[in-house]
């Protein structure tokens, strides 16, 4: 094998030559990258680069330098995020606990750039070392053929290129590079969110473009991976055939690229079409899946409202609404929920503007992020905030218990560690939805509300008068039963209803103009009702009556005298209320024409005579007609109208029913 070599360079071919004469005279060129080599039992010439090296004092890889670059690195990303902000606020004040926080976030990316430098000096020193590339470090050139004649020239020879032809050893294929591979596919999210993601935060695109390169880059890099280790395999069969023997361990790779092909092929079906499906919709198909937003500024521009999902663009129209509208201090929210990028958006624009959030219906999902920022965060009696956890392409999005967007923004605002853990441990599929107990002793409210203080809302953001009629069916039967027999009525109540909605009134204001029409309604069809439902809607007068004055004398002289309407509302039970509202129905569906009321002479003398046998004089009598009557005398007032009223439904049927028609005629 020493002896005719032959040699082929820019001047043509010379030789043959002994192996000393070809070595001699490969000595002598600076570079061999235009030099070829040819031996007989070659079937074609080879570089003389693949088969001899030039410079035998090659320098060793040093890894402690690809440390130390790492190292620097990472402070150099740090200062930049001080004095750039180029990937938003990553410190803190440098005091108390932030200061603290900010040593560990340079220690922390300071330290994981070095020891990933160190990774890849290691691997470098691995797999570019000298005698990895078939170069001897001896004094004389030197060669391998074996090598050699596996290896033919490629215009590409770099680390990626050899590993897709296989010409690793399997063991670094499999372990080395699987391994590397595996990390890289860890921090491939982290380092594209880096890369791509805006100062003001991920938009529809940015999404689209996140995810087409997340799942590019781990398709390529398992394919590469893959293919690399089946060539090396392949490599390794054939090497020890040739000796005679079995490739065990080669063939259960090969095994196992099969399997990870299967198992990469499920989590692309799985996970990247639907995730770039999503992706997609949302940034070309403005996210049909979630409902349109709306806005609607109330009570003379101090409140404004937001309904329907939570989709990208509705933190940056609401700024700009807040920029022409700097008297809004409350939002109302009524949504499903959406996005939780947005609601995380929202949530930031709320504690800028020190917005105050209401919830008057339902807020749900990545709504309850925009109500967290709230300085007070209030709820209606009655109305319902809806948590789960996120999820995206179909998928849940696990919580880390660390850095979940929602946990950081319930920590902030001050909620319970139990509650969050709860609300975050449900999945995407159910909704929780907590008493109104719960909420205010996880700090999650901080005041709930009638909704009297605050403009009408939570009826969605198509607002109709056809709105605003399915509401008021769904509210009360008395309402059902008033469009039924009075319909002209009933649609007069509706446009002032909607009036009023759209107009943004007070809902204190807004409700008692419509309990006052109502009630007039109600009043004008007492007296034609059943006797039954008159007898019963007199003894509730008493109660009613009984049940305010115990709590305020003012307020139960103005209902009672009808001096003042509806300042009576607060102090009654609930079960009050819906019995006075069954009674209302049974007013109007019972209401006809009477004939006229009967003399109800000998009645009022059996009540007149019924109150003086326990104890009442004739100026008792007179303080109820009074309508001059002085504060200190309300008291009493209102215990004799109690009395009264008592007296009056003890009466036989018949009579009863005609001085309580009387009574309710002439109030």
């Amino acid at each position: 094998m020493g002896e005719n070599w032959y040699l082929l360079d820019s001047q043509g071919q010379r030789g043959p030559f002994e192996h000393s004469e070809l070595i001699a005279r490969l000595k002598k060129y600076v570079d061999l990258k235009h030099v070829f080599v040819w031996h007989e039992g070659f079937s074609d010439w080879l570089p003389a680069s693949q088969l001899f090296a030039t410079n035998p004092e090659i320098k060793k890889i040093k890894i402690g330098k690809w440390a130390l670059s790492g190292l620097m690195l990472g402070l150099f990303v740090c200062v930049c995020d001080v004095l750039f902000e180029w990937r938003g606020k990553k410190f803190a004040d440098w005091s108390g606990d932030g200061l603290a926080h900010n040593i560990g976030f340079i220690f922390g990316t300071s330290a994981l750039l070095a020891i990933g430098g160190l990774l890849i000096g290691a691997i470098a020193r691995l797999l570019l070392s000298p005698e990895k590339r078939g170069v001897r470090r001896s004094s004389n050139l030197s060669f391998d053929l074996g090598e050699s004649e596996r290896t033919r020239e490629h215009k590409y020879n770099n680390f990626i290129a050899r590993n897709w032809r296989g010409e690793f050893p399997l063991w670094v294929s499999y372990w080395i590079i699987g391994t590397g591979c595996t990390i890289t596919a860890a921090l491939v999210p982290l380092v594209l969110v880096e890369v791509i993601r805006p100062k003001q935060g991920f938009g529809p695109l940015s999404i689209f473009i996140f995810f087409v390169l997340l799942w590019v880059t781990l398709a390529a890099a398992s394919i590469w991976q893959l293919v690399g280790i089946w060539r090396s395999a392949n490599v390794r069969i054939e090497e020890r055939a040739e000796i005679g023997k079995r490739a065990l361990w080669a063939g259960v790779a090969k095994f196992m690229v099969i399997v990870g092909f299967i198992q990469f092929a499920g989590i692309f079906a799985k996970g990247a079409v639907p995730q770039l499906t999503e992706a997609a919709r949302i940034a070309f198909l403005d996210d049909p899946d979630i409902p349109d937003y709306s806005f609607r500024l109330l009570a003379d521009g101090k409140e404004i409202e937001v309904s329907g999902g939570i989709k990208f663009g509705l933190s940056d129209d609401l700024r700009k609404i807040l920029k022409a509208s700097r008297q809004v201090k409350i939002i109302h929210l009524d949504s499903v929920g959406g996005r939780l990028g947005e609601g995380a958006a929202l949530n930031s624009l709320i504690k800028e503007y020190g917005l105050n959030t209401y919830v008057s219906s339902k807020c749900m999902s990545a709504c309850t992020l925009a109500f967290a920022g709230g300085s007070q965060r209030i709820l209606k009696q009655g109305a319902v905030l809806g948590f789960h956890r996120g999820a995206f392409g179909g998928e849940d999005q696990q919580d880390d218990r660390a850095g979940s967007i929602e946990r950081r923004i319930f920590q902030g605002a001050g909620f319970a560690a139990s509650f969050i853990d709860r609300a975050l441990s449900t999945p995407n599929r159910d909704m929780w939805k907590p008493s109104t107990e719960v909420l205010v002793s996880a700090g999650v409210v901080t005041r709930v509300s009638l909704g009297l203080e605050f403009a009408m809302s939570g009826y969605g953001s198509n607002q109709s008068r056809e709105s605003v009629d399915g509401a008021l069916q769904k509210a009360s039967g008395v309402y059902v039963a008033l469009k039924e027999k009075f319909p002209k009525l009933y649609n007069d109540l509706v446009e002032d209803f909607f009036n009023g909605l759209s107009n943004g009134e007070n809902q204190g204001d807004l409700t008692l103009k419509m309990r006052t029409k109502l009630g007039g309604y109600i009043k004008s069809l007492l007296p034609l009702a059943d006797d039954a439902v008159v007898i019963d809607f007199g003894r509730l007068a008493a109660d009613q009556y009984e049940a305010v004055g115990q709590k305020n004398a003012q307020a139960c002289y103005d209902f009672a005298s009808g001096e003042k309407v509806g300042s009576h509302i607060s102090y009654l039970s609930e079960e009050m209320k819906q019995r006075e509202l069954r009674l209302d129905e049974q007013i109007i569906r019972s209401a006809a024409k009477r004939p006229p009321i009967a003399d109800t002479t000998s009645a009022w003398k059996k009540v007149v005579d019924g109150l003086s046998s326990r104890g009442f004089s004739s100026d008792d009598m007179k303080l109820i007609t009074d309508k001059n009557l002085a504060p200190a005398k309300y008291a009493k007032f209102c215990w004799l109208t109690v009395k009264l009223y008592r007296e009056i439904v003890d009466l036989p049927g018949n009579e009863s029913a005609s001085v309580l028609r009387e009574i309710f005629a002439t109030k």
